[in-house]
């Protein structure tokens, strides 16, 4: 009764069944605020913390991804990092590949950015961990897409995922950072 009153919406509508489908199977997102738009009064992404040891942390509407405010991330020569950090909880993902994807810019060829992800096991010891860092990428402030699998073990407690600058001083742009579970079925 349900799935007949269902497809009558739906040819009421004008809408296809199978957007009925892709939203009942649809799992729920991995992070918070994946396009970083949300800021706090600090001016980090909120659902973010920050990590490293960032100079500034703003909304940027100077250098932009589809339109939409970037996150800059400026750190200070000497500092060894500055970045952003999500924590996940390993019950959602323990036993899946998590892809961690992010559209990442930067203004000087000495300093690197990339995503990146670290598993944890419930004493707190690494278990996992991959990053997409390349030195080689122009230093234009055109946003790259940097993309990394991890596998992550049955005894996963905690991932946390992230992207960050380091190297030298300079700037970086992040414009998105998501993170999803890839099928078996997944073509990538």
């Amino acid at each position: 009764m349900l799935r007949m009153l269902v497809l009558m919406m739906v040819a009421t509508l004008g809408a296809h069944p199978s957007i009925l489908v892709a939203a009942q199977t649809a799992s729920p997102p991995l992070v918070a605020n994946p396009t970083l738009q949300a800021v706090d009064a600090s001016g980090a992404p909120r659902g973010w913390s920050l990590d490293g040891t960032a100079v500034e942390v703003a909304s940027d509407p100077a250098v932009t991804r589809d339109g939409l405010n970037s996150l800059r991330v400026t750190f200070a020569k000497g500092a060894p990092y500055a970045g952003i950090v999500q924590r996940l909880r390993g019950d959602r993902v323990n036993g899946a590949t998590v892809v961690i994807e992010g559209w990442l810019a930067r203004d000087t060829a000495t300093a690197a950015v990339g995503v990146w992800a670290r598993a944890f096991d419930k004493e707190g010891r690494s278990i996992g961990y991959a990053n997409s860092y390349e030195l080689d990428l122009p230093a234009d402030k055109r946003f790259r897409r940097h993309s990394i699998e991890l596998r992550l073990p049955p005894e996963t407690n905690t991932v946390l995922v992230g992207a960050s600058i380091y190297g030298d001083s300079g700037m970086a742009w992040f414009g998105g950072v998501d993170a999803s579970i890839k099928h078996d079925s997944d073509t990538r």
